[in-house]
């Protein structure tokens, strides 16, 4: 079979032969990870891979053994072994430049006591498709506490063994016993042979049978297991009556074996506390990740993306390295893994920051909700016996690249000025490296030590804005976000200081607004549990946490309130003053559902007024070639549309509304809205002209909606006031044409309005007023940040709803428009999702994506005619609906 992978996924481990017995319980556990390791591979839905395994000097020939038969029938997997122990270090760049295939694209980290969720591969494949500058990617993982999952997995053994049907009863005689046996649901099999005849015995055991074998031959290994999987095998060689007593003392299924040879040798079998997955196949690794899923104690963590990780990485290593996946160019005899004395155990960090700052590598996490490597923490691993080392060398290397930055942009002249300060750059990235509630236990911080770390921060936001000034707008948020937090514990330490007032002050000229109300808020959350602290147990330290938690809130109140305006719209905003709109569409993965958006959107438009101009945008985004070629369709279909490809959503946004727009309304839409009927976006721009205190006109509503999909329940129309707006259409060659359109308001702040009836911002084929946008958009900006504010679509329509937005900046509209009819002239075919921020319904249909885009390959189309039939029927109740036809 032809194999040609395009990732390579490289994975060391050293597992040494012991046969002292006191770490032999931790070699059988090794093993057991590394396979548990491994098969998480094998399963991963992205199959175009390979597996390298590297066995680095382990001279473990039952190990050997044990991997080649179990894999070696695999063509995807390589054995890579050294008798001799190489280090990481080289052992790693040996498989990366000399034993990857040809066809391999890009390189995947494993760890042998680590386990790659299904779709790990396939995420990060699918990211790397879409953003094609991002060099070097993580993703986010769940950090889970070996002992804690021991624990738990013997607990639900536990569990699961009471639940196992216990056959034999407190009886005093074997009469009794066998009374009991044929009283339970599961066949008791008393079987008495002199032959092998214990294998099908043990079958039945799996099946929670209860088998009395009197055997006089030597089958104690499938006893063993038996144990193994929860069966106790009580041997004896007295008498029936022992038999009655063992029962009782289990609550598993009892195999009770009288034989006349016992040689019960195999005690390894027994250690199930370093057994955690006994069959190490596709089942367990899934039901392991459940497991680490579901238990809250176990850490998830997602690190930043592209936009800030440089910026982030200087205080902490903010990709972990099994969890990465890096293209395989940028790996070079120049460009690899490094052993550096002055620098020791921090190979991956060294090498991040060496890709980051000498060769301007772009970096970056897949943001999800899912965890896509689950990280094993234990006592034996290099990382927790070497911690403080690592921690050393880690600051020395982040000095050590930040110093070529600040030479590199002439801001090293800068730090001359602190050479008077009896601390260094390693003494403030230390500090940074600890988490805020361990900064907030120290006691012996100086106030000089907050302005030093003030200014570096302001000196490391400068050089990674010129490193990287495409993230400039990120950087900026993510360096208040930093300046907060120190200044916020600069003022818990030092509350009454003059040069914490001076700190507070510079911090809030840089205008932070969405990471202040983010301080407000955790502070208030502290405060108040400092205080419950302090009711329920007279605590001295919890006190002095809450007065100190209050001094700030009420300084930062005292100043916030004199400082603090909030964005208003602006009806006077002469930058949009040309009659027309901008149509802005949405695309991710779907461009046959696109191309029927703009055929429907062209089709069923009308526009008679040559002075009104439409001017039609398309921000889009794919995960792999294939569908990069879809566009490329797509795109040739329509020269009068303006095509972007998606690099940075929120400044092309900002760009496409507020930088480049001169029109005086808007509308958002998505690929998956259709249309299929007629309709004329003057006529509604000019209602919503006419109505000052209507937010927008919602083309998805009527007087037919009475269901909320994406909430599964039915909903009231409010009331609806029916009006009519004059509109007189000029052209050059013809006279002027009188248009009464007829239009519904509503109050939305009304007690009967909810759901799609009271949801005034998103991206529906609204019709907005580009002064409103503008202020929402930089509302949200203000509020919740340049990062976590307008990142992306679905955050960019969920926030624009929040409350604190439609409390600042809109609350003066309540009003809202739509068409005076019982149908709309579109709706959302929702049947497919391709984002993972929010876990949006849909409805159940069997085509994928690959076969929605194999209909745009074979120029198929949605038959807009069979919709519009069923809405002028009034079948449509709501605004998403699921219905798929295909002409």
């Amino acid at each position: 079979m032809n194999h040609s992978p395009i990732i390579s996924v490289i994975l060391p481990f050293l597992i040494k032969n012991n046969d002292a017995t006191e770490n032999e319980s931790l070699n059988n556990e090794g093993i057991n990870n590394l396979i548990i390791s491994i098969d998480s591979i094998i399963e991963q839905t992205f199959k175009e891979w390979e597996l390298i395994l590297i066995d680095d000097g382990s001279n473990n020939e039952i190990l050997k053994e044990l991997l080649l038969k179990r894999y070696s029938t695999d063509n995807r997997i390589k054995f890579l072994i050294y008798k001799e122990n190489k280090g990481i270090v080289k052992s790693l760049n040996d498989a990366i430049l000399n034993h990857c295939s040809p066809t391999s694209k890009y390189i995947a980290r494993m760890d042998s006591d680590d386990i790659s969720h299904p779709t790990r591969l396939q995420s990060q494949f699918k990211y790397l498709q879409s953003n094609e500058t991002v060099d070097i990617l993580g993703c986010p993982i769940k950090m889970f506490n070996n002992n804690k999952l021991i624990e738990i997995l013997n607990n639900n053994n536990n569990n699961n063994n009471n639940n196992n049907n216990n056959n034999n009863n407190n009886n005093n005689n074997n009469n009794n016993n066998n009374n009991n046996n044929n009283n339970n649901n599961n066949n008791n099999n008393n079987n008495n042979n002199n032959n092998n005849n214990n294998n099908n015995n043990n079958n039945n055991n799996n099946n929670n049978n209860n088998n009395n074998n009197n055997n006089n031959n030597n089958n104690n290994n499938n006893n063993n297991n038996n144990n193994n999987n929860n069966n106790n095998n009580n041997n004896n060689n007295n008498n029936k009556n022992n038999n009655n007593k063992n029962n009782n003392n289990n609550n598993n299924n009892n195999n009770n074996n009288n034989n006349n040879k016992n040689k019960n040798n195999n005690n390894r079998s027994s250690n199930s506390n370093s057994n955690i997955n006994d069959k190490c196949n596709l089942n367990n690794v899934k039901e392991l990740i459940n497991i680490i899923n579901n238990e809250e104690s176990f850490k998830f963590i997602q690190h930043p993306d592209k936009d800030i990780l440089m910026w982030s990485m200087f205080f902490n290593c903010c990709i972990v390295h099994p969890s990465v996946i890096f293209k395989r160019s940028i790996f070079t005899l120049e460009h690899c893994y490094e052993e550096n004395s002055q620098f020791p155990f921090i190979e991956d960090y060294l090498f991040w920051l060496k890709s980051l700052v000498m060769k301007g590598l772009n970096i970056s996490n897949v943001l999800s909700s899912t965890p896509l490597l689950y990280l094993r923490k234990h006592n034996n691993s290099i990382s927790y016996k070497n911690l403080e080392k690592q921690k050393d060398s880690a600051a020395n290397a982040s000095c050590y690249y930040l110093n070529i930055l600040f030479k590199r942009f002439n801001i090293d002249s800068e730090i001359q000025n602190f050479s008077s300060s009896s601390l260094s750059m390693k003494d403030i990235i230390q500090f940074f490296q600890l988490s805020p509630s361990s900064l907030s236990k120290i006691n012996n911080i100086s106030i000089e030590l907050f302005e030093l770390a003030f200014k570096y921060l302001e000196l490391i936001e400068q050089s990674c804005i010129k490193q990287q000034p495409n993230y400039s707008n990120s950087i900026k948020d993510a360096a208040n976000e930093k300046m907060g937090e120190l200044v916020s514990l600069c003022l818990s330490k030092f509350p009454n200081n003059e040069k914490s007032s001076l700190l507070w002050e510079k911090w809030l000229s840089r205008n932070p607004t969405s990471q202040l109300l983010s301080l407000l808020s955790n502070l208030n959350i502290k405060s108040s549990n400092s205080l419950n602290n302090n009711n329920n147990n007279n605590n001295n330290k919890n006190n002095n946490n809450y007065n100190n938690n209050n001094s700030i809130l009420n300084f930062i109140s005292d100043i916030s309130n004199n400082n603090l305006t909030a964005p208003k719209l602006n009806n006077n905003n002469n930058k949009f003053k040309e009659n027309g709109i901008r149509v802005i569409c949405f695309s991710k993965d779907r461009a046959f559902q696109l191309k029927e958006y703009l055929r429907t959107f062209f089709k069923y438009l009308k526009n008679n007024n040559e002075n009104f101009e439409i001017v039609v945008d398309v921000l889009f985004t794919y995960s792999n070639e294939k569908f990069k070629n879809s566009y490329q369709i797509v795109i040739e279909s329509f020269p009068q549309v303006n095509f972007t490809k998606e690099d940075n959503f929120t400044d092309q946004v900002i760009t496409l509304v507020q930088k480049t727009n001169k029109l005086q309304y808007i509308m958002f839409s998505v690929d998956d809205i259709l249309y299929y009927n007629e309709f004329n976006l003057k006529d509604y721009c000019f209602s919503l002209n006419n109505e000052p205190l209507a937010l927008g006109f919602y083309m998805k509503l009527n007087q037919n909606i009475t269901y909320c999909h994406t909430c599964n329940e039915d909903i009231t129309i409010p009331t609806l006031n029916s009006n009519t707006v004059t509109i007189k259409t000029t052209n050059d060659s013809t006279a002027a044409v009188v248009d009464n359109f007829k239009y519904f308001k509503w109050n939305r702040n009304e007690n009967d309005c909810k759901r799609d009836w009271n949801y005034p911002w998103d991206l529906c084929s609204t019709i907005y007023r580009s002064n409103d946008v503008d202020s929402i958009i930089n509302g949200i900006i203000k509020y919740y940040g340049i990062r976590n504010g307008i990142n992306h679509p679905n955050r960019f329509e969920f926030n624009g709803n929040r409350p604190i937005i439609q409390k600042q900046i809109y609350q003066n509209k309540p009003y809202c428009l739509c068409l005076a009819e019982n149908y709309s002239p579109m709706s959302v075919v929702t049947i497919n999702r391709v984002q993972d921020v929010y876990d949006n319904p849909i409805y159940d249909q069997s085509l994928s994506l690959d076969d929605l885009d194999q209909l745009l390959c074979t120029n198929k189309s949605l038959n807009d005619e069979k919709y519009k039939e069923n809405s002028l029927c009034l079948n449509f109740k709501s605004v998403h609906i699921g219905d798929l036809f295909i002409s």
